[in-house]
């Protein structure tokens, strides 16, 4: 501003532009690739998810099955509370543990992830209007219902976080 029409100033402008333009594109892709990154994390963490339920209801069958003789399942039930508090650091969960020593394990607003000794899915499908994976849970039948905005807490509530609030939040202020 003090010498507009001066070349060197001119130049020096231009190119400390280029500079911060480059960062700030720089800065957009890496955030754009967390995203990309953290969407897998969310499909990676789904696919955790339903083995833990199916050895959950494994176990529930087992325990049953022991304790419905007069003897005790211990290491299941051990087996089964590791599980469980593995499965709880995941997504958030609600369970209880009724008469005959089954665990009932319920996701998102009440949806049945372990009754007795079955357990149903979570899977993650292409929202076509955010590119990003929404988390469904599927019933007997195989229609799923998004629960994606029904998960509260766990690491995938912390990805889901970062993915559809922090990251585009960063986009919009750099923009």
């Amino acid at each position: 501003s003090n010498n507009p029409t001066g070349h060197v100033e001119r130049t020096t402008l231009v190119a400390n532009s280029e500079i911060m333009a480059g960062t700030f594109n720089r800065m957009a892709t890496d955030l754009e690739q967390l995203q990309e990154e953290t969407d897998g994390a969310v499909q990676r963490l789904v696919d955790e998810i339903n083995p833990i339920s199916e050895q959950i209801a494994d176990l529930n069958w087992k325990i049953a099955a022991i304790e419905g003789t007069g003897n005790t399942a211990n290491q299941y039930r051990d087996e089964r509370d590791l599980l469980l508090k593995d499965l709880s650091e995941k997504i958030d969960i609600e369970y209880f543990e009724d008469s005959e020593g089954f665990v009932h394990v319920m996701v998102g607003e009440g949806k049945p992830l372990v009754d007795k000794g079955n357990s149903w899915f979570l899977e993650t499908q292409l929202n076509t209007t955010t590119g990003m994976q929404d988390i469904y849970w599927m019933d007997t039948a195989g229609a799923g219902q998004n629960i994606t905005s029904e998960i509260s807490g766990g690491n995938l509530k912390g990805h889901l976080e970062v993915r559809d609030q922090y990251i585009p939040d960063y986009l919009s202020r750099l923009d």
